[in-house]
């Protein structure tokens, strides 16, 4: 695995653990759609995730230039 590749998973690895910690690190996604979810970003990544009664729950991890709603409603 290239260096980049590993030094960008080390990165969002632990801007992820910090959200075990810091729940409400992350601001509210600006979609209204998606009314519920946060993101923080790690370099072009947006990892969006949701805060439920048992900690945290990662929906995603995606680029940021890719449409948010061509990734969800496919899913949906």
């Amino acid at each position: 695995m290239p260096r980049a590749a590993e030094r960008l998973g080390r990165r969002i690895l632990k801007a992820v653990s910090l959200l075990e910690l810091f729940p409400e690190r992350g601001w509210q996604v600006r979609e209204e759609r998606y009314a519920g979810f946060r993101e923080i970003v790690v370099k072009r990544f947006r990892i969006l995730y949701r805060i439920d009664g048992h900690g945290v729950l990662i929906e995603r991890i995606i680029h940021g230039s890719r449409n948010l709603g061509d990734i969800f409603s496919k899913d949906e």
